[in-house]
């Protein structure tokens, strides 16, 4: 069935300048517009296949999970409507070759698999070796990685499970330390994933590193231990961005980044100390929206945008402010959807901004609500 979303504009006009003051003077202005999802939900999975954003699962008002899947057609502008095979949130999605994959997920821990082929426009079924949920996802060439997570009334677990989309095999490996809530990323040659929970509730700062050069894994340690931490990698590098410090708080602001090709770490700092923050890379720039701040009963809005050229961050505001979001990429534009607004117009959210982030040496990207200021600040 093929749906077309609702969609409007919203007009802002910006240009970027030395200093953070925004004038319209120098560079052509862009645009950033805001749709809806088909059902408004939380702790969605997103990803991307072939020119096409996957939005799939989620929970909804009551505390039910759905099967939704919205998919977004860039080559036609167009968006339609399927189905996971089980209704379920918590679920891990990532895109290997020209297959999105989305696992396990649920309150009771599902080990359902659904693989959406962009070639065949058709979808398969598989299932994890453990029923799980709160996994980290990531893929690396033709391999899709899903690592740790929980299972009601069993704890957390170690295993990854490792989905070969060109062969269409499974295999398996281990985390050096058990846990859900964690965060993974790739480069070119790299599988990395970092922090979470452990069974006894403590937060980690555990990292595990698969090196495809080698077939080995290492380990390594963030700066801070955290769940609820969010990845994304540019180039060489993989950045863990926010996350909670503790079980039931502690926000934090800092950004573990590691460089691949020179196996070093740095930090960097968030404006804005927060936990379920979606990110997403468009060509040079890493992105980091929307979150929760401490306790996760205020969201907020805040869009942080790092120029790994430049080595300058950005600011801007997501249309309305929510946490625990998902965040997909066609091109140039990042697309956040879905989220929790406790406070802020509907709980469950179905908006989904889509900001245009171009390749030009200087940054245009729009900050919502009437004309906009794009707040610019250097790396210390």
């Amino acid at each position: 069935m093929t749906t077309q979303l609702k969609s409007y504009t919203v007009a802002v006009l910006f240009i970027l300048l030395p200093t953070s003051v925004l004038t319209a003077q120098s560079n052509p202005p862009y645009s950033h517009t805001v749709t809806t999802l088909s059902e408004a939900r939380l702790f969605l999975a997103g990803t991307t296949v072939d020119g096409k954003v996957i939005f799939a699962g989620g929970g909804v008002p009551g505390g039910g999970q759905t099967t939704t899947v919205d998919i977004y057609d860039a080559a036609t502008d167009s968006w339609n409507v399927a189905s996971l095979s089980q209704s379920r949130e918590f679920l891990a999605a990532t895109t290997a070759g020209h297959k999105a994959v989305f696992a396990g997920g649920g309150y009771g821990s599902h080990d359902a698999v659904d693989i959406y082929d962009a070639q065949t426009d058709t979808w398969s079924t598989a299932q994890l070796s453990q029923s799980r949920y709160a996994m980290g996802s990531v893929s690396l060439g033709s391999k899709a990685y899903f690592a740790g997570g929980w299972r009601s009334g069993y704890g957390e677990r170690s295993v990854i499970d490792i989905y070969d989309a060109g062969t269409n095999t499974w295999s398996t490996s281990q985390l050096s330390v058990a846990r859900g809530w964690l965060a993974g990323a790739a480069t070119e040659t790299k599988v990395v994933f970092a922090g979470g929970r452990t069974l006894d509730l403590q937060t980690t700062d555990q990292v595990d590193i698969y090196d495809a050069a080698t077939n080995s894994w290492s380990t390594a340690q963030l700066s801070q231990a955290r769940m609820y931490l969010a990845a994304t990698a540019v180039g060489s590098k993989i950045f863990f961005a926010g996350g909670n410090t503790t079980n039931y708080g502690g926000s934090s602001d800092v950004v573990d980044v590691f460089d691949t090709d020179t196996d070093t770490w740095s930090v960097m700092h968030l404006s804005q100390a927060r936990a379920n923050t979606a990110a997403a890379t468009v060509g040079k720039y890493a992105i980091f929206g929307g979150g929760w701040i401490e306790g996760g009963s205020t969201p907020t809005g805040v869009v942080d945008i790092y120029d790994t050229e430049a080595d300058e961050w950005y600011t801007a505001n997501l249309s309305v402010a929510r946490s625990k979001l998902a965040a997909a990429v066609a091109d140039d534009r990042v697309f956040f959807a879905g989220g929790y607004s406790p406070g802020v117009g509907q709980d469950y959210s179905n908006v989904v901004d889509i900001f245009v982030v171009p390749e030009p040496t200087t940054l245009g990207l729009l900050a919502l609500g009437g004309l906009a200021v794009l707040r610019r600040r250097r790396h210390p």
